[in-house]
């Protein structure tokens, strides 16, 4: 159960590392997260109500680590 079963000399891998290994997925991953990024700035901007916007702000600052790390993963 969450790995604590599995052999020490593999290590483990979460779906997103393998899904990057490869430079054109790796894009794809990238530019979704950018996608996000844009609509959820895009509806601050507009305007949300009091707990939507710290929602959306949250939200916000997940996509921007993500694409933080897949910056630093692809390169």
């Amino acid at each position: 159960m969450y790995g604590i079963n599995q052999d020490k000399k593999r290590p483990l891998h979460f779906d997103l590392e393998k899904q990057i290994q490869d430079p054109e997925e790796g894009k794809k991953v990238l530019e979704k997260a950018e996608w996000g990024t844009r609509t959820i700035k895009g509806m601050l901007r507009a305007g949300t109500q009091g707990q939507d916007f710290d929602r959306l702000g949250i939200l916000l600052q997940g996509y921007m680590a993500l694409k933080k790390v897949l910056r630093k993963a692809m390169n």
